[in-house]
């Protein structure tokens, strides 16, 4: 399609005018010095914000507008950043820009679920500076990192700090996986053992369990099944008022790295509590570091922090 315009082109008579001529614009169409239409300039941007440089140019070319990488992404750096409203509950995880060497962090609205802002660093200074220029948070979801939580408590110190639970969960299934790591060789050292004979056509006893009650190693497995399983049901029932009682039961029953598990629940016991009776979790936070993963992968380590948070703000 080729357009063909009839514009003005107006002459300035002032001899001391640095502007000698003045060309009419089409509102919506046209705006100087573009060699573009509008409409071309935002679909370019659209490219660059879904698959960033290369492969947003090679997209171009598919729809007829050949450009370059680097044009493909004028138009991104020219987009006004979002101006969100502060939220009332935000959430905060890391991400890796280099994994294992340069981690930042992703800043969620909780009302929302989208993302507020990017850092640079997980530092605890950068953390705490982003609400107190901002106040009016009530809640922040966070992991239990002490970086984020002497953050939160700088920047948010009136803030509820939130334990996620998709954390919390993470690290039980961790704690749980050492337990059983310790007792890996528990059923081929009781495989000499004989199980008490049943006739033919009777159901096993212990709900199909290979092991009889009374057996040693298959009496721990079940008080570990009982042990993770309660703290399941805190997680999903929002039942923090039993913490204290789940963590008395783990030391009584003296397990292998649960007991640990439940020390570090208690050194941040406030926060725990209520990340397992209160409805807000990081969750969803999560989603977003998973997808910043993708955004950073797609440049292939070629572009910087400023077009990470460009595209992690406004591909959303």
């Amino acid at each position: 399609m080729v357009l063909r315009l009839r514009i003005r082109r107006f002459m300035c008579e002032d001899a001391s005018c640095g502007r000698r001529t003045l060309v009419e614009q089409i509102t919506g169409l046209t705006r100087r010095h573009r060699q573009r239409t509008e409409r071309m300039r935002s679909a370019l941007a659209e490219a660059g914000l879904a698959v960033a440089g290369r492969a947003g140019a090679r997209l171009a070319d598919v729809f007829g507008a050949r450009a370059s990488r680097n044009t493909v992404l004028r138009p991104v750096d020219a987009l006004p950043e979002p101006q969100p409203r502060t939220p009332w509950v935000v959430g905060v995880d890391e991400y890796a820009m280099r994994e294992g060497r340069v981690h930042g962090a992703v800043l969620v609205d909780a009302g929302t679920r989208r993302p507020v802002d990017l850092l640079p660093d997980r530092e605890a200074g950068t953390a705490a500076a982003w609400p107190a220029e901002r106040p009016g948070t009530e809640a922040v979801c966070r992991d239990r990192a002490p970086f984020f939580a002497e953050g939160a408590g700088m920047g948010a110190p009136t803030a509820v700090q939130v334990a996620g639970r998709f954390h919390l969960r993470r690290n039980l299934g961790e704690a749980a996986e050492r337990c059983i790591f310790r007792h890996r060789s528990g059923p081929r050292a009781t495989t000499t053992e004989t199980a008490p004979e049943r006739t033919e056509g009777q159901a096993p006893a212990d709900g199909g369990s290979p092991w009889p009650a009374g057996h040693r190693f298959a009496d721990r497995t079940r008080v570990k099944h009982a042990t993770v399983h309660a703290f399941e049901r805190m997680i999903t029932e929002l039942q923090g008022g039993r913490l204290p009682q789940w963590t008395e039961a783990v030391r009584a029953d003296d397990l292998p790295s649960l007991p640990a598990f439940a020390n570090g629940l208690e050194r941040d016991l406030a926060v725990v509590t209520a990340g397992l009776t209160l409805p807000w979790s990081s969750g969803v936070v999560e989603r977003h570091v998973d997808r910043i993963k993708m955004l950073k992968r797609q440049r292939y380590g070629r572009a910087g922090f400023a077009l990470l948070r460009r595209r992690g703000l406004l591909a959303s």
